[in-house]
């Protein structure tokens, strides 16, 4: 593998709109009376049956044996590969000024497996990097309701690191600390029929009480119901993959596939992983999933039929580092792949 000596600026020659951080993944809405809150917020209100606002997913220190944690699932389709950069969930703190709950830290993890704590934990993170007022109320069923401003709902995001999931479903689960109360509202669809009789989506998000287990949410009201959250990051240009194979330093072979046919592709490397954003270009504003240290762009090669690969000779300062493709036109990146 050639290595080119091109500065960094040089991905704009590589790096059509910019996909960066993208949401990969939505598990449903809130909102059911748009704009009819307080103020002109949103509302999200519960239905009419079960008429409950949330679930607890607190953490009390002042009572450390009594803790509550909630969890939903997620899938990963089939022939991609997502680089997480942050999940986002929902709570309130009642009475808590919007964007300003008493929380001091959230944590949030992934299992692969058939619920949470059942498989691989793959993923987690112990902070939130931000909570943020989402402009929603929660509140109770009926119209006399629109107007309460006791439970403001929170985006709390959750910085996952670029971590990269194949196909598979897997398991979210996440608890806050500290405050008064840690909230997390429900999935809700607007009722076609009734819209002051919202519907909570059916679903299999699971609640987990002290060290009683994993049960069905809303078990006790006789309803399931599914959790609002969001995924972002990149997926490889929907199962735009590489690997590197090979002995370094000496030959190596990179093989990619999923790529589209014919366009033109920049090997990107780095001795580091991260979030590195493309400053210029037609590329502008796409983020990578690689670092800064030693950022540059190796080579251009052509895409061919979607799939293919090439033999190069890497040097030891090459062994350990990190490899990203992105193609043009379209910025697509595939996912990090290491240099053995």
């Amino acid at each position: 593998m050639k290595k080119l000596s091109l500065p960094v600026t040089a991905l704009a020659l590589v790096a059509a709109p910019a996909f960066g951080q993208v949401e990969l993944y939505n598990n449903g809405p809130m909102v059911t009376h748009p704009a009819q809150g307080s103020g002109g917020a949103d509302v999200s209100m519960a239905s009419l049956n079960p008429n409950v606002a949330g679930s607890n997913a607190r953490w009390f220190a002042d009572s450390p044996f009594e803790y509550y944690r909630v969890a939903d699932d997620f899938t990963v389709p089939a022939n991609e590969n997502w680089t997480i950069q942050t999940i986002v969930v929902h709570a309130y703190e009642t009475n808590a000024p919007p964007g300003s709950p008493g929380w001091s830290r959230a944590e949030l993890r992934i299992f692969d497996g058939a619920g949470p704590e059942q498989g691989t934990q793959r993923g987690s993170t112990s902070t939130s990097t931000s909570w943020q007022w989402t402009n929603i109320y929660r509140v109770f069923n009926g119209t006399g309701n629109l107007l309460n401003t006791a439970r403001a709902v929170n985006a709390i995001t959750f910085d996952m690191g670029n971590l990269q999931l194949g196909p598979g479903t897997y398991w979210i689960d996440w608890r806050g600390f500290d405050g008064t109360a840690v909230w997390a509202p429900y999935v809700m669809d607007i009722n076609p029929n009734n819209p002051n009789d919202p519907i909570t989506r059916p679903g299999n998000a699971r609640h987990k009480i002290n060290n009683e287990g994993w049960i069905a949410m809303l078990r006790d009201n006789a309803a399931t119901c599914e959790l609002p959250f969001i995924i972002n990051g990149t997926g490889g240009g929907g199962g735009y993959t590489c690997t590197i194979t090979g002995v370094c330093p000496g030959q190596v072979n990179l093989a990619w596939s999923g790529a589209q046919p014919n366009r033109q592709q920049g090997i990107l490397f780095a001795r580091n992983t991260g979030n590195f954003t493309i400053q210029n270009g037609q590329c502008a504003g796409t983020q990578l999933g690689l670092g800064t240290n030693q950022l540059q762009l190796y080579n251009t090669i052509g895409t061919g039929s979607g799939s293919g690969n090439v033999n190069a000779q890497a040097g030891p300062g090459a062994c350990g580092g990190f490899v990203q493709l992105i193609q043009v036109p379209g910025c697509q990146t595939s996912n990090v792949a290491q240099v053995p």
